[in-house]
């Protein structure tokens, strides 16, 4: 009899350590899952934000050509008018001058050919 009870006592701890090693094993498992999923979640939200980043780079960068160009353009007309006003003012003093009036003036020389304004040059 006691044969028996120390047989039951040996197949039931060895049940018990079976299952205990199941148990860690689907504790390890789920810890395993946990963290690919974590990982997995990291990574679309790292996407989404070098996305985020990118559209933002695209719209500061069409926003910086956009000013230029108004830079540009203003410079431009602002030369035009300028080169038109001082056209007039030599007509003028031509004109004047015919009759005896003498203009003392510098003559104007236009600026030289610059390049294209950047907003890092302002």
């Amino acid at each position: 009899m006691l044969n028996i009870k120390d047989n039951l006592e040996l197949i039931l701890t060895i049940f018990g350590l079976i299952a205990i090693v199941f148990r860690i094993a689907q504790v390890k498992a789920d810890i395993e899952n946990s963290i690919d999923k974590v990982k997995d979640d990291l990574k679309d939200e790292i996407r989404s934000i070098n996305t985020q980043l990118q559209v933002s780079q695209a719209k500061s960068e069409a926003k910086k050509e956009m000013i230029e160009y108004y830079l540009n353009d203003l410079y431009y007309q602002v030369d035009h008018k300028f080169i038109r006003g001082w056209e007039e003012i030599k007509e003028l003093q031509s004109f004047l001058q015919k009759d005896g009036f003498i203009i003392r003036s510098k003559t104007y020389t236009p600026p030289p050919e610059r390049a294209k304004i950047t907003i890092d040059g302002v």
